[in-house]
């Protein structure tokens, strides 16, 4: 983080996705529930990354089933965060930090066709928040713009 003649400047993806999560009330005021959604949206991003890196560069069999392993492990691991909370968010009600991340994550997969490990049989809660964040223009919206 810098700072140019008084302005904020955030140059790293992470720093600016929790600064705008913040800003615009995807991680709660609680400090300690605000670390723990942080924990999930890396450990999506593990997960993005190893996608990332199929789709984008190595395109081999190894790096496949990587993005398979890891993917596989996210599932096992969100698919209880999200059937824990009746609304089917990570947190809350409404919105959270890691729910934004996660739909990102299925959006990019759904733009280069790799979306076959996200079905109802792996990951139900996950599709459900897929669902309902779909159904939610301003994040759709949004979603497209980086897509």
């Amino acid at each position: 983080m810098a700072s140019r003649k008084g302005k904020l400047c955030l140059v790293e993806s992470t720093e600016i996705e929790r600064y705008l999560s913040r800003k615009f009330g995807f991680l709660p005021s609680d400090n300690q529930t605000a670390a723990i959604l942080e924990s999930y949206a890396l450990k999506i991003s593990d997960s993005y990354e190893a996608f990332t890196y199929h789709a984008t560069k190595a395109r081999t069999a190894e790096s496949n089933a990587a993005m398979e392993d890891q993917l596989r492990f996210l599932f096992e691991k969100h698919e209880n965060i999200l059937a824990a909370n009746p609304s089917g968010h990570c947190y809350g009600n409404t919105i959270s930090y890691p729910d934004v991340v996660l739909y990102t994550l299925y959006n990019q997969a759904k733009l280069s066709n790799n979306t076959s490990l996200f079905n109802q049989s792996e990951c139900r809660q996950i599709m459900k928040l897929v669902a309902s964040l779909d159904s939610n223009e301003k994040i759709a919206a949004g979603i497209a713009t980086v897509a």
